[in-house]
């Protein structure tokens, strides 16, 4: 089972590269970096947001996505760099190993609600990293804040009198542990409509999950900027795993 492709994901990928930039998974992703010397693997790179602070700084980088129209932004993005490759496809059928550092940021590994499917995915995490490898998973975190319904509205200038707008409403079910994303867009004449499930994880939970391919968190921070996590407080669930031993 793997994620069912929207026909278009145009103005999605304009959001990802100019409404929602201001989430900056750099800091984490170069810490891993530094212990793994590299290279880096990014599973659900999309428009490549987390991608330019690593190929600055010199690292090799693979970025694998299920969307063209994403790829398409950040091959545009990242047309002067020779230490990256751009590959479609399904991070759900990926095999790629001797990597120092895989990466799966910004609540992408939320969106497979499906057990078995996660499982398969660590595995080939895992089968990716090199011995002294390591992995990032970014996860919304599973606190009140988290459960709480919540909407967002954002009007951005993309070109020269035309903007982007964009509306995203989250509804958790406690029932189901389900968070639903509804996203709206709208670029002059065009519009898309996008509705993502995902899950909410408690630490216990992705550990035990991650344990089962044979990986331990090493590290664990409740924001971007590498603060300590807190249950109750913090937004996100930063996580640095690695191999057991």
């Amino acid at each position: 089972m793997s994620l069912t492709i929207p026909p278009t994901m145009r103005l999605y990928a304009m959001a990802d590269r100019f409404v929602w930039g201001s989430f900056d998974d750099s800091p984490i992703v170069l810490k891993a970096l530094e212990q793994s010397t590299g290279p880096l693997l990014e599973l659900g790179c999309g428009t490549g947001r987390a991608l330019e602070v690593p190929l600055k700084k010199g690292y090799n980088v693979i970025g694998i996505d299920h969307s063209k129209d994403m790829l398409a932004v950040a091959k545009e993005r990242f047309k002067t760099y020779n230490n990256l490759r751009l590959l479609l496809g399904d991070v759900t059928q990926m095999q790629y190993p001797g990597f120092g550092t895989v990466a799966m940021l910004l609540n992408t590994y939320s969106v497979f609600t499906d057990a078995q499917v996660r499982l398969d995915i660590l595995k080939r995490v895992a089968v990716s990293m090199n011995d002294s490898g390591n992995a990032v998973f970014i996860l919304k975190n599973d606190n009140e804040a988290g459960r709480k319904s919540s909407t967002r509205e954002e009007v951005s200038e993309i070109e020269a009198g035309k903007k982007l707008h964009y509306q995203g409403a989250a509804e958790y079910d406690p029932r189901t542990g389900i968070r639903t994303l509804r996203l709206k867009f709208r670029f002059g004449d065009e519009n898309e409509h996008h509705i993502i499930p995902t899950i909410l994880f408690s630490v216990e939970q992705f550990a035990r999950e991650a344990a089962l391919a044979g990986l331990v968190v090493s590290e664990l921070y409740g924001d971007f900027d590498l603060s300590p996590y807190h249950r109750e407080q913090s937004p996100w669930q930063i996580y640095l795993l690695t191999h057991q031993k």
